[in-house]
């Protein structure tokens, strides 16, 4: 993915449209903007090269770009609010300003706005699959809804191992549940905010096991079965939580570096 900074209003910044380099943690300014309005302002341009991503996906190109712009607005969702910041509603603007590639694709931009203001993301409905009878508490095998911290039973079927691609069917003979997100339509801002809910999800998952961990530490005993999912709201602070600002936490370094910086990117800002 290509991540781009449209910065106005910072007295040691030029107004202008930058490319984050993630390799090098810097930014370079490629568009250079005129503008009448005083206020600061931060907008977040995404795009992703169509070579790059057909280097591991052979169909579905566009998919994947849209569905990995959202892991990174999942990271900005983990990492702005200790801040004070968040993003505002995705939209889509000129991206003349971007200097894009022909396989480039420009997937959106939002605007960083204060925690308060932040547009809550798309909702994305989510199934959990029981494989096995007592992998979950009180639920039978079968599929089920989960909403608002309920389960709804829809059917006693479930994806078989048939139904799942060869180089992941050894994690599902080894499963005891699954989860499922599902795209509400087919439009483009859906695979987007699947990819996003998808890296919330991980981070939930992270938080999950340091609590586990932060109990056995704590009283020393074994947490066996479902029981970790009914502990307590306790919050254990990774002491290395800044990992998270890591570049290659916020973008991907093989996907975009050679082929962007090859040359008259201008002039850069180390952040």
């Amino acid at each position: 993915m290509q991540l781009h900074l449209e910065v106005v209003g910072f007295p040691d910044l030029t107004d202008g449209v930058y490319y984050y380099h993630p390799s090098n943690h810097a930014l370079h300014l490629i568009s250079p903007l005129r503008r009448t309005e005083s206020a600061r302002a931060v907008t977040v341009h995404l795009a992703g090269s169509r070579t790059r991503i057909r280097s591991v996906y052979q169909t579905n190109v566009d998919e994947v770009i849209h569905f990995e712009a959202g892991h990174l607005l999942g990271l900005f969702d983990q990492i702005l609010p200790d801040i004070g910041l968040g993003l505002g509603d995705g939209h889509h603007t000129d991206s003349r300003d971007l200097r894009l590639d022909d396989d480039v694709v420009y997937v959106g931009s939002w605007l960083l706005v204060t925690s308060a203001s932040a547009a809550p993301p798309d909702e994305v409905p989510t199934y959990v699959q029981v494989m096995t009878p007592g992998a979950v508490t009180d639920l039978e095998p079968g599929t089920y809804r989960y909403d608002a911290g309920r389960f709804t039973h829809l059917t006693d079927g479930a994806i078989e191992r048939r139904d799942v691609i060869a180089i992941n069917q050894q994690v599902y003979d080894r499963a005891r549940f699954g989860i499922a997100l599902a795209l509400q339509t087919n439009r483009w801002q859906d695979y987007v905010a699947l990819g996003r809910r998808l890296q919330r999800f991980a981070d939930e998952l992270f938080r999950l096991r340091l609590d586990v961990l932060g109990l056995l530490l704590q009283d020393r005993s074994p947490i066996a079965g479902g029981a970790a999912f009914q502990t307590p709201g306790r919050t254990v602070r990774h002491p290395e939580r800044s990992l998270l600002l890591r570049p290659e936490r916020l973008c991907h370094t093989r996907a975009d570096d050679q082929p962007r910086h090859a040359g008259g990117l201008g002039p850069h800002v180390r952040s």
